[in-house]
């Protein structure tokens, strides 16, 4: 596969992937630490996101959990772009890339109101 198959096979996944996020986000009731954080007095990071995104889209489970998808699918983007020069063959890199993709502790980092997906966008 050539550069350009891989790059439109990764973007293709990487839609798909947020679309399924998207989904599962929007049928996934919150818990009660989340709903902690957003009921919260003492204003923090998470305070402010979600309170930002309800304002946008509405205080629906869609409106709560969007901005921790968005950042997720960029740490996931960031990723991709970071990792151009670490792997000799371009199918290597798009493997790594799903094996992150496909990881328990981003998914649902990417879906709870946590700290988590944060810190691995920092990181990154």
């Amino acid at each position: 596969m050539t550069q350009k198959q891989i790059n439109y096979s990764f973007y293709v996944i990487l839609f798909a992937y947020f679309s399924l996020l998207i989904y599962i986000s929007s049928s996934l009731s919150p818990s009660i630490k989340e709903i902690n954080i957003f009921y919260s007095t003492d204003t923090n990071a998470l305070w402010y996101l979600t309170h930002m995104s309800t304002r946008i889209f509405g205080t629906t489970n869609f409106g709560f959990r969007i901005p921790f998808v968005l950042i997720y699918t960029l740490s996931v983007l960031l990723a991709y772009l970071l990792t151009d020069e670490y792997f000799s063959k371009p199918i290597d890199r798009l493997i790594s890339i799903i094996i992150f993709m496909l990881l328990p502790g981003l998914n649902s980092a990417a879906l709870l109101a946590d700290n988590a997906i944060i810190v691995v966008f920092c990181i990154l």
